[in-house]
């Protein structure tokens, strides 16, 4: 049983909604099982009970340091406001408003899309242990490595074109650390403030290389250090090194019990994007849906999908994308956006086919989905309400204590040109100089870097 401390503390509860609830207070005894009695009925123990678990997890317990009574009675005060509200909503038929349907539509929608990912493509998914010991036994470099080393580097730079002097003036420098460093300088606050790498903002760490990884003769006097030991001056094409190993790992082999669980989640994962891209055109054919990715190099009215009364333009889908995030805009390539935003449309037409919503499960979840959008709705056109009647002097009293609130941040448009020389097969020092190169022609105005990126990027 819930217990509170007796009837007329309830009358203090701070109502979210002026006048929404008015709380009997000691009126004649309670039944043992009601906890609040209001003008909507008596609030039962068990009544409070299901309203809690329908909170999300998160709030089905109190906060730290909250006591056990004082939870309660806020989530019961909750429960009445909502119940309130929810009737407010259904007196004004707000689910059948245009800000109705697009509430419930933003919340049902991705429940239908799952289902039917989950459940008519998860079960095609299918992934044998035999499969995952074939690929053990067939791919040993993945599941373990030879000797490593953990190397760090100071470097002064110059080019394959420097003059004499200008190499003799690079040496002369890194000669002066290497001297400050057998004198018990640190040897990462040289490579923070004194490197002209890429790695200084890393204390000069290069990172875990295997043999080969430096080319022969770097490879050859970095490999013969011991742990914590710095090398000589080391010249190459570039520029001038100092090498220091922070230490040696030793061969390392994952057995197969402890890969199988990384490898069926990869193999999963590879199953589910090529399952996905079947049922994708499986549902395009048998939906008729048009479907136009060659249209993102079109006019923005060029159709991209179109299914019954849904159709997308390349103008629309390019302004949706520029409403998500900045992160979500650029690490998915764009063509992929396109691919999801038609695949929940295919999914939705699916889950009308099969009628989903009709499944118990489902069914139970859509009246949450609109009991939650009837609390909200109403919430919005009282507050609504509220914000009318706000006179102006108000308003603008509260605007000039605000003022910075209502300022935009200076914003930046950046372009980027990446080479990723692992994939190339190259030294890291070589295209480090080719992007060097190209970064001076466009300081110079000799090249456009726009071009570049379009050419190299």
């Amino acid at each position: 049983m819930v217990v509170l401390p007796g009837q007329r503390r309830l009358c203090r509860l701070p109502l979210l909604v002026c006048g929404v609830v008015f709380l009997s207070c000691g009126e004649g005894p309670a039944p043992p099982d009601v906890v609040a009695r209001s003008v909507y009925g008596d609030t039962t123990v068990g009544g409070l009970e299901t309203y809690i678990l329908s909170l999300p997890e998160r709030r089905r317990q109190p906060a730290q340091g909250q006591e056990l009574v004082d939870w309660r009675r806020e989530l019961l005060e909750e429960m009445l406001v909502a119940r309130r509200l929810a009737e407010e909503a259904t007196a004004a038929d707000l689910l059948a408003t245009e800000e109705g349907q697009l509430f419930v539509r933003s919340r049902w929608d991705p429940v239908l899309t799952a289902h039917v990912r989950d459940h008519r493509v998860a079960e095609r998914v299918q992934v044998t242990d035999e499969e995952l010991r074939r690929f053990y036994d067939e791919h040993p470099e993945e599941f373990g490595h030879g000797p490593q080393i953990r190397v760090r580097h100071i470097f002064k730079r110059t080019t394959r074109q420097a003059s004499a002097d200008e190499r003799e003036t690079a040496r002369r420098q890194i000669e002066e650390l290497h001297r400050q460093l057998q004198e018990g300088a640190s040897f990462i606050e040289l490579a923070r403030n004194q490197s002209e790498s890429e790695t200084a903002q890393l204390d000069g760490l290069i990172g875990r290389l295997d043999p080969g990884a430096l080319g022969p003769e770097v490879d050859r006097i970095v490999w013969a250090l011991a742990e914590g030991e710095i090398s000589e001056v080391v010249s190459t094409p570039t520029g001038f090194h100092i090498f220091k190993v922070d230490n040696r790992l030793e061969p390392f082999h994952m057995e197969f019990s402890e890969a199988r669980s990384r490898l069926r989640r990869r193999f999963e994962r590879q199953e589910t994007e090529a399952t996905l891209a079947e049922y994708f055109d499986e549902l395009r054919q048998a939906s008729g849906a048009h479907y136009d990715s060659d249209g993102l190099d079109g006019e923005d009215d060029t159709v991209l999908f179109a299914l019954g009364e849904t159709e997308m333009t390349r103008g629309e889908f390019l302004e949706r994308i520029l409403g998500l995030g900045f992160n979500e805009q650029r690490s998915v390539p764009l063509r992929e956006h396109l691919v999801r935003a038609a695949t929940q449309e295919l999914f939705l037409w699916e889950a009308e086919r099969l009628e989903l919503g009709d499944e118990p499960d489902l069914a139970a979840q859509r009246e949450r989905i609109e009991q939650t959008a009837r609390v909200e709705l109403a919430y919005r056109s009282r507050r609504r309400a509220h914000l009318e009647k706000l006179e102006d002097s108000l308003l603008r009293s509260h605007y000039e204590k605000n003022a910075k609130r209502f300022q935009s941040p200076r914003l930046l448009r950046l372009r980027i040109l990446v080479r990723r020389f692992a994939a190339e097969g190259r030294q890291w020092f070589e295209l480090y100089e080719e992007l060097d190169r190209i970064a001076a022609g466009v300081r110079a105005g000799r090249l456009d870097f726009a071009a570049e990126a379009s050419r190299s990027s």
